[in-house]
């Protein structure tokens, strides 16, 4: 039996794709999330964050090409995605939701322009359910991520303020990079944020919540580093008028002149 298809927690197994294998360390989390598709109707998805770590390399020319390339013994993350029960209106359509198509295309997105304050997409994986499975013909999705180092903001109020100062610039930082890549977060909250005191970098993850929006400038664009601390919850929230900065490194530096004020 594929590990990868089979019923209730996969920890101690594993999940076999084309050129490697990773063998599943630890489960982070688990939930269910209803998806919902104008035409399909709706479906509860059961989504699983796993650690894991690179067994066996199946065609050494193939695990080349993947940038940097694949090392026995590398970390990463899983996500594996399934579908728990049949479309509402097609009950006989295993098509995958649209939330698991766009994590995939924001990672693509992301990795393929070399962003460093997000994970790198390594590999991914739709299949049909097997009958040993939950929903035999419905949809299941694993997405192979790096693994960045840090821990989630979720107890940011708990840190020095010199710390929190350190997370703000990193953070200013990582939401620049984000926006060029034409990108925007729809659930910006701190444990959607990693932290590494050590690089001193901010990461963002959990893609899935965030939209690639192609008639978003590029290049010629502007933000207030106010309004991006205060919606990512990492300043407290006050009136003041609007800043529109237009390049990275005055964005970064009119914070360090001005986090005083907050």
């Amino acid at each position: 039996m594929d590990p990868f298809l089979s019923a209730g927690e996969l920890t101690g197994q594993t999940i076999q794709l084309v050129h490697v294998d990773w063998q599943l360390c630890g489960r982070h989390s688990i939930k269910t999330r209803v998806q919902s598709d104008p035409s399909l109707g709706h479906t509860n998805e059961q989504h699983e964050v796993y650690d894991a770590f690179l067994t066996k390399i199946k065609q050494e020319d193939a695990a080349k090409v993947y940038k940097p390339p694949l090392i026995l013994g590398m970390s990463a993350i899983i996500k594996v995605k399934k579908q728990l029960e049949p479309w509402s209106n097609k009950s006989d359509y295993g098509q995958c939701s649209e939330e698991i198509n766009r994590e995939i295309h924001n990672l693509t997105v992301l990795t393929d322009a070399g962003c460093q304050n997000t994970p790198r997409l390594i590999e991914w994986s739709i299949r049909r359910q097997t009958h040993s499975d939950t929903l035999p013909g419905g949809y299941i999705a694993c997405l192979v991520m790096e693994k960045v180092p840090g821990k989630n903001l979720g107890e940011y109020d708990k840190m020095e303020i010199s710390e929190q100062r350190r997370v703000q610039l990193a953070f200013l930082e990582a939401i620049w990079s984000f926006r060029k890549c034409q990108l925007l977060h729809w659930d910006p909250r701190l444990p959607n944020l990693i932290w590494d005191p050590n690089s001193g970098k901010c990461y963002i993850v959990d893609l899935e919540d965030a939209e690639h929006d192609t008639k978003m400038p590029a290049q010629d664009f502007s933000m207030d580093p106010w309004a991006q601390l205060m919606t990512w919850q990492l300043i407290r929230e006050f009136d003041r008028p609007l800043v529109d900065i237009r390049h990275k490194e005055k964005f970064v530096e009119y914070w360090k002149e001005h986090m005083d004020q907050q």
